[in-house]
């Protein structure tokens, strides 16, 4: 008779170990999930921001530069490239992925933006 009332004590208890563990791996799912998702809004509101800054300064028939697209910047992404190079690219790194956008310059002195490519063109 004891092995049979234990029997259901040990069901019971590992029933609420995998309760337990599967409520943690949600909970770490959505909070992966949440930060990943931040990453990529602030990818897509800066490169949003830049072509329209960018547009803006066609239609009025100046060059953009470089500098000035710093005041619309979201977040804090990685930048790679120089202006000598030709292109610099911004990296927001998510905890899934990576969203990077690419701004093709021209001159070395006072680079002028030519093309901007990321996440939401």
């Amino acid at each position: 008779m004891a092995r049979n009332e234990s029997q259901p004590k040990k069901n019971e208890s590992t029933r609420r170990i995998v309760r337990i563990g599967t409520g943690v791996v949600l909970i770490l799912l959505v909070v992966l999930a949440f930060m990943d998702r931040s990453a990529k809004n602030a990818a897509t509101e800066t490169t949003t921001a830049w072509l329209d800054e960018l547009q803006s300064a066609m239609d009025d028939n100046r060059e953009l530069r470089v500098s000035d697209l710093s005041q619309h910047v979201i977040g804090s992404p990685e930048t790679t490239g120089e202006a000598s190079q030709g292109s610099v690219v911004y990296t927001w790194k998510g905890t899934l992925r990576s969203y990077a956008t690419t701004i093709a310059i021209d001159g070395a002195d006072q680079p002028v933006v030519m093309k901007i490519e990321g996440p939401s063109s």
